[in-house]
């Protein structure tokens, strides 16, 4: 049996494919080919950074699907099910929409599919594949990811590991807790270790969707990676600061910088978002927390809760540039389905377009509901020039000025490649459509 794993992009920007300066290993294909059987031919196309070949001959297509590669994976899935190939598509969005997912693909996997997959296959040998998969119980953390299928692509120079899934927290814009129920659950740390040993590499992204979930977790983490002298970036929350501790053996353990979820400085829109904990620390104090032991921040904030204006939103970047953050991310506020945000504006009739991940119009960037304080294309607006301030030779020069982000000649080499290589991500990804191929403007049936 012949398989086909697929990791769409986002689509293009113009006539051109959308080409990322940097693009991270999918870990969830890896995952899958993992627990996929040794028996089995087995192919991995990764779109975000190279050509599908879709008369490589194939039995069955897996594809992973987000929320902003619905329209890509459904336009990729159309090409095989023309020829008769039968294709899966599993991830956060068919969980989200398993019955809009069903439109354009032949099964829908909802929750963890590594679980699964391997009885998708064998169904689909023995002929009694079904239409809907879901998983049930816990995530079993059973499998290491098999990485080879990533040999040969170009991808950034760090290896994806994985501690835990899911987070306590229920921010209103976050389809996490959805996904996971609101839980969090880690792997074994011995099937960690082997995996970071069997890798033979030094630097490595942990991919958790808040690796501070567990304070007793992520202490038990530091304690069995401190001995194996990686370095590591991770994903956490503000509230980490609150435990200067366990900060500080975070450090020790090899992390060089971690993004933070700051989303914004308004007290009013952290209190709509559900993220009122944000505050339980003084942002200030949290981010000179993590600088003094060292840990580099990446900033992630939102634009276009209702208490954002153009004033305010100067304000925030002024106040990322001013506490030195590594790098930062300004990103639009965009409603993902069945999340509390999505579901209030739908109620306040504030959305444009209530399916705006099937518009081949839609661009990244682009306000799909009615902001409070200005119009869709004013806060459009607002947010690029937001990312460009932040991105300008001063504020990079600014933000230079500080012992955390660069210390030493290797350091500022990586401090100023990673602020252009950011810079140029963000310039080639504002504008970029979700579809690529505009010819299939019959894929939902216009």
């Amino acid at each position: 049996m012949k398989v086909t794993l697929i990791q769409p992009t986002i689509g293009r920007v113009g006539d051109r494919k959308l080409v990322r300066p940097w693009t991270l290993e999918p870990l969830a294909m890896a995952v899958l080919a993992g627990v996929t059987p040794r028996d089995v031919e087995l192919k991995f196309y990764d779109d975000r950074i190279e050509n599908i070949d879709y008369e490589d001959p194939t039995d069955i297509v897996g594809i992973s699907v987000e929320t902003s590669t619905a329209l890509r994976a459904y336009e990729v899935a159309k090409h095989y099910r023309d020829q008769g190939i039968t294709v899966v598509m599993g991830g956060v969005h068919p969980t989200l929409l398993p019955d809009e997912v069903s439109q354009y693909s032949d099964v829908v996997v909802s929750g963890h599919a590594e679980k699964l997959w391997p009885q998708i296959l064998n169904d689909f040998k023995n002929g009694n594949l079904q239409k809907h998969y879901k998983e049930e119980g816990s995530i079993s953390f059973e499998t290491l990811a098999d990485k080879s299928i990533f040999i040969g692509k170009k991808y950034f120079p760090a290896s994806l590991i994985e501690f835990g899934r899911g987070c306590p927290f229920h921010c209103d814009y976050c389809d996490i807790p959805i996904y996971f129920d609101g839980k969090y659950s880690s792997r074994p740390l011995d099937s960690l270790v082997t995996e970071i040993r069997s890798s033979g590499k030094k630097l490595f992204v942990v991919v958790d969707d808040n690796l501070g979930s567990s304070p007793k977790a992520l202490l038990e983490f530091c304690k069995a990676i401190t001995p194996l002298k990686i370095k590591w970036v991770a994903q956490t929350s503000v509230t980490l600061a609150k435990n200067e501790e366990l900060l500080r053996l975070v450090a020790k353990s090899g992390c060089l910088g971690v993004l933070l979820g700051l989303e914004s400085i308004e007290s009013e829109n952290l209190r709509i978002m559900n993220k009122r904990f944000n505050e339980s620390i003084p942002m200030v104090e949290a981010i000179r927390r993590f600088h003094n032991v060292g840990i580099r921040i990446h900033g992630s904030f939102i634009v276009g809760y209702d208490y954002d204006t153009t004033e305010s939103v100067k304000r925030l970047v002024e106040f990322a540039i001013k506490q030195k953050l590594f790098i930062a991310n300004f990103n639009p506020l965009t409603p993902i389905p069945r999340t509390p945000l999505y579901v209030r504006l739908q109620k306040e009739n504030r959305m444009l377009n209530g399916r705006w991940w099937l518009d081949y119009s839609y661009r990244y960037g682009d306000f799909v509901f009615r902001p409070a304080n200005m119009s869709p294309e004013e806060m459009s607006k607002v947010c690029e020039e937001a990312k460009r301030h932040f991105y300008g030779a001063r504020s990079i020069l600014t933000r230079a000025v500080s012992l955390t982000n660069i210390h030493g000649i290797y350091s500022a080499f990586g401090y100023f490649g990673i602020n252009m290589m950011t810079r140029k991500e963000v310039a080639v990804k504002t504008g970029a459509y979700l579809g690529y191929e505009k010819n299939m403007l019959d894929l939902l049936g216009d």
